[in-house]
C-alpha cells in the first residue's frame, strides 16, 4: 500500500467518525430568535422555557449574539443566562456574553464572579457564535466562533462549575447598548451547538477506506493461513 492511500484512509477513516458522531448527536433544544434586547432586559430580561432539567452529563449551549449599537461596553453587560427561575436571575446563574462590567467577551455569574475569554476579545458589532460546555461533573468552558467539529481543535476558557437550569435568560443592561441573539441550541453534541457540519467523505477518499479495509481483511486471512 502506497503511503499516499495510507493518508487518505486515514483522512477517510476521521471523516467517517465525524460523521456518524455528527448523526448521533441529539438537539435537545432549539430556537432561531431572533430576540433583541436592551437596557430593561437588565432587571426583566427575555425568558425561553426548556421545557426539561438540566443538571447531569455533559451538554453544549450554542448562540449567535450580535451587539447591534456601537455605544461603549465599559460599564455593560450582555448574555444568556441559565438559571431554573423562571421569574429571573438568582445567585449562582451562570451566563455567557459580555461579562460585566467589560468590554470584552467572557462570563459572569449572579453571585459576583466573572471572568474574559482568552484570547481577550473585545466586544464588537458583528455577530459571534457563543458556546458554552456545561459539565455538571466539573467546570464549564466557554467557546467564541469555534470552526472544528472536534471540540478539542478549538480555543476554549474555563469558568466556574454550571448550575442546573431549565430557563434562558436573555439579559442585558447600562450604556444604551441593544443586542440581538438567535439560533440558540442546547446539545449533547459541540459541533452542533457550535453550527459546525462535520466533513462528508469524498468519493475517493470512500474509495481509499474501502480498500483499506479490504486489503486489512485479506492480510489478516492470510496471517491465519500461515
Amino acid at each position: 500500500m502506497t503511503q499516499s492511500l495510507k493518508w487518505s484512509s486515514a483522512a477517510g477513516l476521521v471523516c467517517l467518525f465525524l460523521a456518524v458522531q455528527h448523526a448521533d448527536a441529539t438537539v435537545l433544544f432549539s430556537d432561531p430568535g431572533p430576540y433583541n434586547t436592551d437596557n430593561t432586559n437588565n432587571t426583566g430580561p427575555t425568558t425561553l422555557d426548556t421545557s426539561q432539567m438540566f443538571n447531569s452529563g455533559v451538554v453544549y449551549l450554542g448562540f449567535d449574539m450580535l451587539r447591534t449599537t456601537a455605544a461603549s461596553a465599559a460599564n455593560t453587560f450582555a448574555g444568556v443566562q441559565m438559571s431554573t427561575n423562571s421569574g429571573g436571575q438568582v445567585g449562582g446563574d451562570l451566563a455567557f456574553g459580555n461579562r460585566w462590567p467589560s468590554t470584552y467577551w467572557g462570563w459572569f455569574d449572579e453571585g459576583g464572579s466573572n471572568g474574559d475569554y482568552i484570547p481577550l476579545t473585545a466586544v464588537d458589532t458583528s455577530t459571534h457564535r457563543v458556546v458554552g460546555k456545561l459539565d455538571f461533573t466539573g467546570v464549564a468552558s466557554m467557546f467564541l466562533d469555534p470552526t472544528d467539529a472536534i471540540e478539542g481543535n478549538n480555543t476554549s476558557t474555563a469558568t466556574v462549575a454550571p448550575n442546573s437550569f431549565r430557563y434562558l435568560h436573555l439579559r442585558s443592561g447600562h450604556a444604551g447598548n441593544t443586542y440581538t441573539w438567535s439560533n440558540i441550541v442546547i446539545s449533547d453534541n459541540f459541533a452542533e451547538a457550535a453550527g459546525i457540519s462535520a466533513p462528508i467523505p469524498e468519493p475517493m477518499t470512500m474509495l481509499a477506506v474501502g480498500l483499506t479495509v479490504a486489503g486489512l481483511g485479506g492480510y489478516v486471512r492470510k496471517r491465519r493461513r500461515g
